[in-house]
């Protein structure tokens, strides 16, 4: 298979397909999101030079999508941002203008019938491309564990010490991106928070939650936690951040 990768400034036409591959990769809750929502066609419309698609040069089929934002870090740990705190500060300094130093990875889908064909890496030697040109010092992702769904009774700092029979990370997209050897930052507990009505986390789980406690909901890395008497529903999700080395030396 032959991949050719664009920017969606070169290919304005691709944005439309990004909600495509969404829909597939991520549950319901997820990309309802309102951060998300409010933030992304922003992210899309000042910084389509930083979305990637890689796409079959003979068929144009879309195989992955890259999404990434630009924001300023100091290089500590400490300076995180959470993830929706990181779509949100990335768009303030675009409007500031200012010249952020890091770029960060925010979205990386290989849809299932293109996973454990080699393209995680054609996605990683275009970013570090990218990051070359445009002289970023440093490349972060909040990476978010494909198998953790499987497992949301277990804490993220526990799963990531799992590892299979090879002594390899037990998760695959973390052995994806340890490949690259990054440096381990942090566990950002709860990046992503959701808060809405019962009746809607019954919409978008179809279940039914009777009582107040924690429950399992379909595609959570962590359990739900149901308020009956105040008639909400809250869930947070883990992310856990990685730096990697830059093709000129730096972090």
């Amino acid at each position: 298979m032959s991949l050719k990768t664009v920017s969606l400034a070169e290919r304005p036409d691709l944005k439309n397909r990004i909600g495509d591959l969404e829909g597939e990769a991520f549950p319901v809750y997820i990309n309802a999101e309102p951060t998300w929502n409010d933030c992304f066609p922003g992210i899309l419309e000042t910084m389509p030079d930083l979305q990637l698609f890689f796409l079959d040069e003979t068929t144009d089929e879309l195989l992955a999508v890259v999404s990434q934002v630009a924001f300023t870090w100091d290089g500590t740990a400490a300076a995180l941002p959470g993830y929706n705190d990181l779509l949100r500060n990335s768009l303030e300094e675009v409007k500031r203008g200012t010249h952020p130093n890091a770029l960060c990875g925010i979205m990386a889908i290989i849809p299932e019938e293109h996973q454990g064909k080699g393209i995680s890496q054609h996605i990683f030697t275009a970013v570090f491309g990218l990051i070359e040109s445009r002289g970023f010092e440093h490349y972060l992702i909040p990476v978010r564990p494909t198998l953790k769904h499987l497992y949301p009774n277990f804490s993220t700092a526990e799963y990531l010490d799992w590892k299979t029979s090879h002594d390899k990370p037990f998760d695959p997209w973390i052995r994806s991106n340890m490949a690259l050897s990054p440096t381990f930052l942090a566990i950002a507990h709860d990046s992503i928070n959701v808060t809405a009505s019962i009746a809607q986390w019954e919409e978008w789980c179809e279940m039914q939650f009777p009582v107040s406690g924690s429950f399992v909901i379909p595609g959570g890395h962590k359990l739900l936690q149901v308020n009956r008497e105040g008639g909400t529903a809250y869930y947070g999700e883990d992310h856990v951040w990685y730096s990697y080395g830059m093709p000129n030396g730096g972090d």
